[in-house]
């Protein structure tokens, strides 16, 4: 039994990322190219700060449906934060979207997806951070996403209730009551590239 591995690699020049592309790709490891830098790089930033909240469900033992409803409405936060800074709707689509998202929300290794877990059985922030093997990425990712969205009208709600339960001392019943209690709305609503 051998594992295969999918990867994303991003650059401004196809012939670079094809390049790369033929260069590493083996029976093990498949590559696919993408032009959008940025999103990618946000799509990998942020994801970080999902799998804290993944984390957090599963520690909850919220149920399947909720952790694909957070991360689903999630990445879909992720999606409107990254146009707005100039990456392609469709990046999120991928692996360096989706793909990344899943593989860091569900993987045991993930330094982010544990400390939400061991957050969501009750254990206290400075306690996890101290016992981490190294850094936990979300955390200061977290900070910086609130401040340019709240900055430029971002509504990232599953992302400031993360914050409220780590920063503003929340309890994680509150955080998911206000969450459920939102506004209704629909589903989606058109997300246009500025």
């Amino acid at each position: 039994y051998q594992r295969r591995v999918h990867g994303v690699v991003a650059s401004k020049s196809q012939q670079t990322a094809q390049d790369v592309q033929k260069t590493l790709s083996t029976k093990f490891f498949r590559i696919y190219t993408q032009d959008d830098v940025l999103g990618v790089e946000i799509a990998g930033a942020l994801k970080n700060v999902l799998a804290i909240g993944a984390g957090i469900a599963q520690g909850q033992q919220l149920g399947y449906n909720a952790q694909a409803a957070l991360l689903t409405r999630g990445t879909r936060e992720i999606q409107k934060f990254a146009i707005k800074y100039g990456a392609k709707p469709g990046t999120l689509s991928g692996l360096a979207g989706i793909g990344d998202i899943m593989l860091t929300a569900y993987g045991t290794l993930s330094r982010n997806m544990t400390l939400g877990y061991r957050l969501g059985k009750g254990e206290k922030l400075d306690d996890i951070v101290k016992t981490s093997k190294g850094i936990v990425e979300g955390l200061p990712t977290l900070e910086a996403v609130l401040n340019y969205s709240r900055l430029h009208q971002i509504e990232m709600p599953i992302f400031e209730s993360i914050n409220s339960v780590i920063y503003d001392h929340l309890t994680i019943q509150e955080a998911i009551e206000k969450l459920m209690l939102r506004e209704q709305e629909p589903e989606f609503h058109i997300v246009r590239e500025e």
